[in-house]
């Protein structure tokens, strides 16, 4: 959600500094024998990580779920790689800075060429004010930026650790909406290099998080007070800029990452495709619960339901929810940004995050190192699971109670979202894309997902 481009440029020295991760053996375990050991012990060795090879448009065009999402808009060690277009092309959705694009010269045609399905999306910080390098900044004029920033009701600027400020899209009459609006329009849907477009911090509510004062305010009116209205300003530019470029671009992919989810009551729901939730199964400003609850009100279930279930939208437009997990558990931005693998409990939620994500059409998943380090290329054997089409709609409790499943052509995936392990039976035989092992009978631990496919 914070990750500007004044960060980016903080973490990309530093990482500069480091030396090449291991990138080449396997993130997901090798196939084993039938001994039916289903469940990964959390001492063993932390897996290094495993890059996505190239790919070519057949190989893309064939598999039909899981769905991926790259946020890729970032310029790190991690994607300094050969064929970087070919790699890009194993996801369904890439974002990308379009100013990183042109800077390092990556070619969206050969992107499409790869996979001609692919969605490519700008990302763009609307919430934050951009970085003076790229074009959407360089455009404003320059009489006006100041008069478009945040301010605490104290009439301060409200400024992130990393540089820049936070953006007011309400004052004088919504002019960084118009502003964003325009300038997406003509440089990046017009053109047609893009599908559409990813706004970063566009949160349901005022967003509050760099503000100096305690409690933090946000006077987005410039009354003084910072209450509810406050919030509803914010939403109001917010909704200015999502309606101007729905109605100039009826077919663009229009997405918004705040973070958390957005909830069904949010009145972006009226023009967007839908939103990220960034940081899911995590605790840096997520929720590491898979259900929502009076004290975690951000699961990752309910942040997909409030996308596919909202009825406020009439249009036609698809809804699109990107479920974003990555390493900010129990680990701060360095841990993150250092870590040279992933643990067996990384890997547990990455397999809980992607057979959650599989319970749905519209939902695209994505595992990173996390908010402010978004772009690597990780791969894992649960991706390459050839599940071939859904066949049916999710279904609850059909392996016991509390699971989710659903049928596929080639499989099945079950989730298992409780704190007990649960012991499935299937009717033919199976093979467990993480484990290796066939049979007809599992165990899925707790707060896990497997993907079994059909021998």
């Amino acid at each position: 959600m914070h990750s500007s481009p004044w960060k980016s440029i903080i973490a990309t020295t530093t990482l500069l500094l480091l030396p090449a991760l291991a990138l080449t053996s396997a993130c997901g375990a090798s196939f084993r024998s039938t001994d039916q050991s289903d469940t990964l012990a959390d001492d063993e060795q932390v897996t290094a990580f495993q890059m996505a090879t190239t790919v070519n448009e057949s190989i893309a065009q064939e598999r039909s779920f899981p769905r991926l999402v790259n946020y890729f808009h970032m310029n790190l060690p991690d994607s300094q790689v050969s064929d970087l277009e070919a790699r890009l092309a194993r996801w369904d959705v890439v974002i990308l800075n379009p100013d990183d694009v042109k800077t390092r010269g990556i070619s969206l045609e050969k992107i499409r060429s790869a996979h001609t399905d692919i969605l490519l999306l700008a990302w763009i910080p609307f919430g934050q004010e951009p970085d003076p390098s790229m074009a959407i900044s360089k455009a404003i004029p320059k009489a006006e930026p100041h008069t478009w920033y945040a301010q605490t009701t104290a009439a301060t600027p409200i400024v992130p650790v990393w540089g820049g400020h936070l953006m007011n899209p309400f004052t004088a009459d919504f002019a960084w909406a118009r502003h964003v609006a325009q300038f997406v329009k003509s440089e990046y849907l017009d053109t047609g290099q893009y599908d559409g477009i990813m706004f970063d911090i566009l949160s349901e509510w005022a967003p509050t998080f760099a503000s100096s004062d305690s409690p933090p305010t946000f006077d987005v009116n410039g009354d003084g007070e910072f209450n509810n209205q406050d919030h509803k300003d914010w939403q109001a530019g917010v909704v200015h800029l999502l309606q101007t470029l729905r109605a100039s671009n009826p077919s663009a992919i229009l997405t918004g990452n705040g973070g958390v989810p957005w909830t069904r009551e949010c009145p972006y729901m009226q023009y967007a495709n839908g939103d990220m939730h960034e940081n899911a199964l995590g605790n840096e400003f997520g929720s590491d619960q898979w259900e929502s609850h009076l004290n975690n009100p951000y699961g990752i279930w309910d942040g997909i339901r409030a996308i596919l279930d909202d009825k406020s939208a009439s249009s036609p437009f698809r809804r699109i929810h990107f479920l974003s997990v990555d390493l900010r558990m129990h680990r701060d931005y360095n841990a993150a940004r250092y870590a040279s693998g992933l643990t067996p409990d990384d890997l547990r939620r990455m397999r809980l995050g992607l057979c959650t994500a599989l319970m749905e059409d519209n939902v695209y998943f994505g595992f990173d190192r996390g908010d402010s380090l978004h772009g690597q290329l990780w791969w894992f054997d649960e991706y390459d699971a050839p599940l071939g089409n859904s066949i049916s709609a999710y279904d609850q409790n059909r392996f016991g109670a509390g699971t989710y499943s659903r049928e596929f052509e080639n499989g099945t995936v079950v989730v298992n979202p409780g704190s007990t392990p649960v012991r499935i039976n299937l009717q033919s035989p199976h093979r467990d894309v993480t484990t290796g092992n066939s049979g007809t009978t599992f165990t899925i631990p707790p707060m896990d997902g497997r993907i079994y496919i059909s021998d």
